[in-house]
């Protein structure tokens, strides 16, 4: 997860190296640590894995000050209509995500390429 920093070039990168729904994410509680007012992350699906884990993080750095602005989905979540706009595309996401999912699951892994 590259988190960007005004007036820094370049980004910092944090990646986790298990995935899934269960895995530990150390990775990512570094990166909400490193997190600092002004600082953006690039997209909403490598934050959470569901729409409430999506929710509690978003809200965990609005309570420390950090606004969350994503920059593949173009929202600022320090606005009124980026709030609302992040909870709906927050819902997509963990949509979009089921339907992987059960795509490979139900096709024996074949059906998520």
């Amino acid at each position: 997860m590259p988190i960007r920093r005004r007036g820094v070039a370049g980004c910092r990168v944090f990646a986790d190296k298990k995935f899934g729904k269960n895995a530990e994410r150390k990775e990512l509680w570094k990166a909400l640590d490193y997190l600092r007012e002004g600082d953006t992350l690039p997209s909403l699906d490598r934050l959470g894995r569901s729409i409430q884990d999506l929710i509690a993080i978003v809200s965990g750095l609005r309570k420390h000050g950090v606004g969350f602005t994503s920059l593949h989905e173009a929202l600022d979540t320090t606005t009124p209509g980026g709030r609302l706009i992040f909870h709906a595309f927050a819902a997509l996401a963990e949509f979009i995500r089921k339907l992987v999912v059960q795509g490979a699951i139900g096709t024996g892994g074949q059906g998520a390429r």
